[in-house]
């Protein structure tokens, strides 16, 4: 779990493992996220951040650009136990999404 500060709100980033494709045992390895005004709450019921990818952290670079920490883990992440850092977006409502219209690695080039 991560507890992190920005723009007036607590986000609280936990693992989430779920179920993963019907009639498999495979688990998806995701963020959640939960936000609050004050750590004493209330806190927002948690969703979906970022699918198929934990460990994460969230921070800006120079130009304001929101990012997060990736680990992706479960075998429908776009890559298996390597690190990286993902592009986030946060919406009206101040809630974290991947960026999706950015340009990303193949898996061929990770190999």
């Amino acid at each position: 779990m991560t507890l992190h500060a920005q723009c007036g709100l607590l986000w609280l980033l936990a693992l989430g493992l779920a179920s993963g494709m019907v009639g498999t045992a495979q688990r998806c390895y995701n963020c959640m996220v939960a936000t609050a005004d004050d750590l004493s709450g209330p806190w927002s019921e948690a969703y979906l951040a970022i699918p198929h990818g934990g460990h994460n952290v969230f921070f800006q670079d120079k130009q304001g650009h929101w990012w997060a920490t990736f680990f992706g883990h479960d075998s429908l992440a776009p890559f298996r136990e390597r690190p990286a850092i993902l592009r986030i977006n946060m919406d009206d409502e101040r809630r974290i999404e991947p960026r999706t219209d950015l340009p990303s690695a193949r898996k061929e080039s990770l190999r």
